[in-house]
């Protein structure tokens, strides 16, 4: 493997001392590392350890130095032989971007600060194949202000080398000297300022001196500032040493380090006590209690309170007279360095980084169907649709949905709007798959509008390069309906029906022109929770899930004759809500039928079955996800033919079961609800037919993929 670094410059800095360290690391796991830069103190070190280093100049900020630096790299890139870039700044990723494309290359990027995005520098920002981020605050801010999906997005270490950064042999005698380490540039010098200023104190509580190392566009004033202090004082406390390369045998001279970012890494990582503090806020002396804060931001205290003279000088005071507590702090910092952050843990996360990427990636995959409306069933079909993608590899996954945050937070992916066209075509740019997947989603009954957006969805895909999946089931069609939905399936490169009815009209409508595959519903593969929330029922009970719009004297014979034989059976009667905007009012009027009747709080899928397991005497339900769940619960069932997608269901299930009587029991009318319902509750069933009943729901055509079946046509396309 052979990598190419990019930076802006190699002066003295946290950033470059990161790259310096990575570089070193990842030649000792045999990576061959070369480096590109504008060239610095770094560069002259990294030459002498025998890395290669190419001067170009990506730290200029004129479009004259951009076209020269870019037809530099384009150059390198066309003759070295890279096998990936990894970029450690804003303008070289930017640069590169172009070229990497074009040639094949993968590009890696690390986020070392968090930068301005309005105007010209937002368009500035590219984030390449794959991103590392050095603290969680960064991440989040990729995610948000650049959009980037979670799954683009890793933390790493800024890994400190404890071969060089290690505390001292023998416990030297206490000096009482602070050292300070920072790039003493505006925006990074108000510790240094701070402590300048503090001086006269710390002299008078104790301390023998304080060390500045750093330079920067602040120094001959902070140096001004310095000399001040000493004609005050009358002698020398301050030392400002400028630039330094070689700043571990200067942190183990002294006693007690202040400052952020790497450097205090650095300083811990020698067993120094260090005090966080710095331009962007204020952590006192880092302890397991600001261990979490600190780690969140780089050690750099972003969302801490903002640095206080008075405060520092009130802690450094504190640990001047508590030798017990430097050296307890110490002794934690060191060992905390030495857990979380050594160079080597920095080193296996780039090459994890690599690795993926260089893998053969999976395609962005987008998901369109009925998600951000609270029901249940659809939303647990999403949760198994996004399973099966991410064992198959994909990695940028994208749901539309009416409620994008909602469905971000309880799926862990990315998601946006349900018309973000723009999603749509850039997935389609990079060879993507557009999913249509759910229940019947192609159907024409409830509304036309449905069915209009999701085939206009499957066409605009694949007008825009999508390959396009469709995963479900085929509604009621009107003639018009279902010569709509035949133009759209035009588009689909494969097509999955969930029941072998399903899979017929697939079939019958595609003309044989796109393969078809039997693959039932994802809720049949839910596992059982863990634990279930508090005050659920703990008694066995007959539970009812019907739809909000049930016709209204079906819903008070079904509601009246369970009500009975819930009082025969000494059984308690549970009311679940699958929508709950839609079956919400339907509860409601079923209580007021049924007053010892409980409504139930809305439950994940996992949770659903782990009730039913554990109390499920009968459900009765013309939800068809709440029937799968007993399904897979091992209770048994009762429901009403609707014509459509339940009778689909019912037919499926009577050729699954096994057994004289069945795990499901489907009635045409709603006569003899009451005695149906007594027979099905008293049914044996052993658990060998519950078993081979779910087992044969299950069952799917061998060699179903949905990322690879429309390879060879995508590759076609491509060429």
């Amino acid at each position: 493997m052979k990598i190419l670094m990019l930076t802006d410059r190699l002066a003295l800095g946290g950033a470059e001392t990161h790259i310096a360290a990575l570089i070193h690391g990842l030649r000792a796991r045999g990576v061959v590392v070369e480096i590109a830069s504008a060239g610095g103190t770094y560069a002259e070190h990294l030459e002498r350890d025998g890395v290669c280093h190419h001067t170009i100049d990506m730290a200029s900020h004129t479009p004259k130095a951009w076209l020269h630096a870019k037809h530099r790299l384009h150059a390198l890139l066309r003759t070295g032989n890279y096998t990936l870039v990894h970029a450690h700044a804003r303008l070289p990723a930017f640069l590169c971007t172009p070229i990497c494309r074009r040639m094949h290359i993968p590009l890696v990027t690390t986020a070392h600060w968090v930068f301005r995005t309005d105007g010209w520098r937002g368009r500035l920002s590219c984030w390449g194949d794959y991103t590392l981020a050095v603290s969680e605050d960064i991440r989040r801010y990729l995610m948000e202000s650049y959009g980037l999906s979670p799954h683009r997005i890793a933390l790493t270490r800024n890994g400190i080398d404890t071969k060089v950064f290690y505390p001292r042999e023998h416990e030297k005698s206490y000096n009482g000297r602070l050292i300070h380490v920072s790039r003493l540039d505006k925006g990074r010098a108000a510790a240094a300022e701070a402590l300048i200023c503090l001086a006269p104190q710390l002299a008078a509580v104790g301390y023998q001196g304080l060390t500045i190392v750093g330079d920067g566009n602040c120094y001959a004033a902070l140096k001004e500032q310095a000399d001040a202090i000493h004609g005050i004082l009358g002698h020398d406390f301050i030392h400002m040493t400028g630039g330094v390369t070689e700043v571990a045998p200067l942190l183990r001279e002294h006693d007690t380090f202040v400052g952020v970012s790497r450097a205090a890494l650095e300083a811990m990582a020698c067993g120094l006590p260090t005090i966080l503090a710095g331009d962007e806020g204020y952590l006192s002396l880092f302890s397991p209690d600001s261990a979490p804060h600190a780690e969140a931001s780089n050690f750099c205290c972003r969302g801490a309170p903002t640095l206080c003279k008075e405060q520092l000088f009130s802690d450094l005071a504190a640990l001047q007279g508590d030798d017990k507590r430097r050296q307890e702090a110490g002794q934690f910092a060191a060992a905390y360095i030495e857990e979380h952050y050594r160079a080597e843990q920095m080193a296996e996360d780039a090459l994890h980084a690599y690795r993926f990427v260089l893998k053969r990636k999976a395609p962005p995959v987008i998901i369109c169907g009925y998600y951000g409306f609270e029901n249940t069933g659809d939303e647990t079909v999403l949760s198994h649709l996004i399973a099966w993608l991410k064992r198959e590899g994909a990695c940028e996954i994208t749901v539309l949905s009416a409620t994008p945050e909602s469905t971000q937070s309880l799926h862990g992916v990315s998601a946006c709007g349900r018309y973000a066209l723009s999603r749509v075509r850039e997935v389609g740019k990079n060879n993507g798959i557009f999913l249509l997947g759910g229940g019947n989603l192609l159907q024409n009954e409830t509304s036309s509008r449905s069915l209009l957006y999701y085939t206009q969805m499957m066409q605009y895909a694949k007008r825009h390069g999508c390959r396009v999946i469709v995963i479900g089931g085929i509604g009621k069609l009107t003639e018009k309906g279902e010569k709509i939905t035949r133009r759209a399936l035009r588009a689909a490169d494969l097509c999955f029906g969930r029941t072998p009815r399903d899979v017929a009209r697939f079939q019958r409508l595609c003309q044989k022109q796109t393969p078809v595959h039997l693959l039932p519903d994802g809720a049949l593969w839910t596992k059982p929770a863990d634990k279930l929330p508090a005050n659920l029922p703990t008694e066995p009970f007959i539970l009812l899930a019907l739809r909000g719009d049930t016709d209204q004297g079906r819903e008070n014979a079904v509601i009246d004759a369970c009500a009975a034989i819930a009082r025969h059976e000494g059984l308690q009667v549970v009311l679940a809500c699958m929508h709950l905007k839609q079956d919400t009012e339907l509860a409601r009027r079923a209580i007021l039928r049924i007053p010892c009747a409980r409504r139930l709080p809305p439950l994940t899928a996992g949770e659903w079955i782990t009730l039913l397991q554990a109390n499920g005497r009968l459900v009765i339900a013309t939800r068809l996800h709440m029937l799968l769940f007993a399904a897979v619960a091992g209770v048994p069932a009762m429901t009403f033919s609707d014509g459509g997608k339940i009778d689909d269901y019912a037919a499926y299930a009577a050729k699954c079961d096994i057994g004289d009587h069945p795990m499901l029991v489907a009635l045409q009318t709603e006569e003899c609800i009451q005695s149906t319902i007594h027979q099905a509750l008293h049914a044996p069933h052993s658990k060998d037919q519950r078993r081979r009943f779910l087992s044969n729901l299950r069952a799917t055509d061998k060699g179903v993929s949905l990322l690879r079946k429309t390879e060879s046509k995508a590759q076609k396309n491509h060429q």
